[in-house]
């Protein structure tokens, strides 16, 4: 209930970053989003499922080096 109340804010940001970050599953954030859509609604579960998407793929996605951290790390070496 906690989870859909945040949702309804439009915290989804929140919600799914939190999620991921303490361990959460990508099939738990989606039994999450179901169940929003339960108590919020569809189009708010969509909204969820989008954030969800960008989520997951910006912690998916390989992290970059700042160009100034690596030519300081190169030269100390």
């Amino acid at each position: 209930m906690n989870l859909s109340m945040i949702s309804a804010l439009g915290k989804e940001g929140i919600l799914c970053r939190g999620t991921i970050s303490n361990g959460g599953s990508i099939e738990e954030t989606r039994a999450i989003i179901h169940v929003i859509g339960i108590y919020c609604g569809v189009p708010q579960a969509l909204g969820c499922f989008r954030v969800a998407r960008r989520v997951i793929e910006e912690k998916q996605a390989p992290q970059r080096t700042p160009t100034y951290l690596s030519a300081y790390s190169a030269a100390s070496a």
